[in-house]
């Protein structure tokens, strides 16, 4: 499995679920805490999941961290 940590505002939370789960299971979204996100995949689709999370953060603006 590869891990990616995200720091959102809380407000995008929904929003960055949402697409994550439309993507056809591409990770998986736990939350910590408001907009601390821990994304999750299968080695094979992270290149997939790193994609997603780049246009992601395009949208979201510069309040993204990726940890």
């Amino acid at each position: 499995m590869e891990v990616r940590r995200v720091v959102i505002p809380k407000e995008d939370v929904v929003y960055v679920r949402g697409v994550l789960e439309a993507s056809d299971g591409v990770g998986f979204v736990y939350s910590l805490k408001g907009g601390d996100l821990t994304i999750v995949a299968s080695r094979s689709r992270c290149w997939e999941l790193d994609e997603v999370l780049a246009d992601l953060r395009a949208e979201v603006g510069d309040a993204w961290r990726q940890e």
